[in-house]
């Protein structure tokens, strides 16, 4: 175990009985908390969370509600029909198109969908050095002659 300069880990320490209580002066007279008590849990849990080597400091929820994709198309064929172009154009129809629209999650990380290593790998969800899916908007014109 390490213990040093944080004060607060080595206080929550001498609550779980980790860590001698004379060890500090400011640990002096800590009396250890009862283990399966939810003082004690709180304590845990804490003493887990000032610990950057302990992985569940990097587990969080990464629900999340994605509108992927969005397309708009409109066929003017039968607008073109009624001018004088219609003799020429058979078809024209417009589209436009998003990708990566819109996104809400409570994620802290870039995306929740990435992974450094990525879809087939053993170290899923790690966003270490990865870069968001870019939005694209892009525009379809289609002329039938």
């Amino acid at each position: 175990m390490r213990f040093g300069g944080n004060k607060e880990r080595n206080i929550l320490a001498a609550q779980l009985g980790l860590l001698d209580p004379n060890r500090f002066e400011y640990t002096k007279g800590i009396q250890p908390l009862q283990p399966g008590t939810p003082e004690y849990r709180r304590a845990a849990e804490r003493h887990a969370a000032l610990d950057g080597n302990y992985d569940g400091n990097f587990v969080e929820d990464a629900d999340f509600l994605r509108l992927r994709e969005l397309s708009l198309r409109y066929d003017f064929t039968d607008l073109l029909r009624r001018t004088e172009l219609g003799r020429h154009i058979k078809g024209l129809s417009l589209a436009i198109s998003a990708r990566n629209v819109w996104l809400t999650t409570k994620y802290s990380g870039v995306d929740p969908e990435l992974n450094f290593a990525g879809g087939r790998s053993l170290s899923r969800g790690q966003d270490f050095l990865t870069l968001p899916h870019p939005r694209v908007i892009y525009g379809t014109l289609v002329i039938t002659l």
